[in-house]
């Protein structure tokens, strides 16, 4: 009489199943994980039916046996029935799915306008963490777009994420706020987006504040007003020759102060900053009747254009 362990025939059924799932999941361009949690309940019926049809099936020439690898497949079988189960009552399957099946995806963000009444004296803007070019022309109203960099396994849905409004603004007074706003996490761990490279462009007969900021760069077509940039980075200031601005920054060292200008550099005392110097320096423009003021621990450059 022949004796063989119980479970022996169902992990070898297993085996081979799992090879054909993954056969006819290459050959019809499906994922095999998703067939396996689909078809799992079967693993249970092979054992179960294992264990009956020895135990009252016709013939008595095969004995089971229930030693202690006997048990070892039964809980090893069952245990990863029950962890396949988990795993899709969970919804662990679609995290897992997004983070293996994820792409890199650089969309254009829509283009936002900001309207801006005539009771708007001065515009105070809260850049991201990404690069923000501000263009300061001679529109009397707003707008901004830009990218976003999304994660995620398609295009669909890369464009389902960065549906939201990018832009926040907020009025108090006289005074406008424009803030970016964040976007909302996807439904898998691998779908993500961030802002990627954002272009606001900024009538230039409004007093406006730009407060922080990595990395900043402005472009002024025509500026009747004054401008203060505070807390950036990195600033770079690109000017036309016919233009009628003075700018002056405050910096750490006279090496942060670069472009194609040339700087009037003095140190001045700022004890209400903490520090016992800063560097002065001035770049003016035509007659200077418009101000820019930057304040930057970082690079100031200003650079004229034709």
């Amino acid at each position: 009489m022949r004796e063989r362990r119980v479970g022996t025939l169902s992990m070898g059924l297993v085996l081979i199943g799992t090879g054909v799932f993954m056969i006819y999941s290459y050959v019809q361009s499906q994922a095999a994980l998703e067939l396996a949690v689909r078809w799992w309940p079967l693993i249970l019926f092979l054992l179960g039916g294992e264990v009956l049809w020895q135990a009252y099936g016709p013939g008595k020439n095969t004995k089971l046996r229930y030693d202690i690898l006997s048990i070892i497949i039964i809980f090893f079988i069952v245990l990863s029935s029950l962890g396949i189960y988990g795993i899709s009552q969970i919804g662990a399957l679609e995290r897992l799915r997004g983070m293996v099946t994820a792409q890199n995806f650089t969309l254009q963000t829509p283009l936002e306008e900001i309207v801006l009444d005539p009771s708007v004296k001065k515009i105070v803007v809260e850049p991201p963490q990404s690069q923000l070019t501000v263009r300061i022309g001679t529109s009397d109203q707003g707008a901004i777009y830009g990218k976003a960099y999304v994660n995620t396994d398609s295009r669909e849905n890369a464009e389902k994420l960065v549906t939201e409004k990018i832009v926040i603004n907020r009025k108090a007074g006289d005074t406008l706020y424009i803030g970016w706003n964040s976007f909302p996490a996807g439904n898998g761990m691998g779908s993500h987006a961030n802002l990627g490279e954002q272009t606001l462009l900024l009538p230039g007969n409004r007093e406006i504040e730009i407060q922080g900021g990595n990395s900043l760069c402005i472009i002024v077509d025509e500026l009747k007003s004054n401008l203060v940039v505070d807390g950036a980075r990195v600033t770079e200031v690109r000017l036309p020759g016919s233009c009628d601005v003075e700018t002056v920054a405050f910096v750490r060292n006279a090496g942060n102060l670069r472009g194609n200008v040339q700087w009037n550099t003095s140190a001045k005392s700022m004890p209400a900053s903490g520090q016992k110097e800063e560097i002065k320096g001035s770049v003016l423009v035509g007659q200077g009747a418009h101000k820019i003021n930057i304040i930057s621990d970082g690079d100031v450059v200003v650079n004229k254009v034709l």
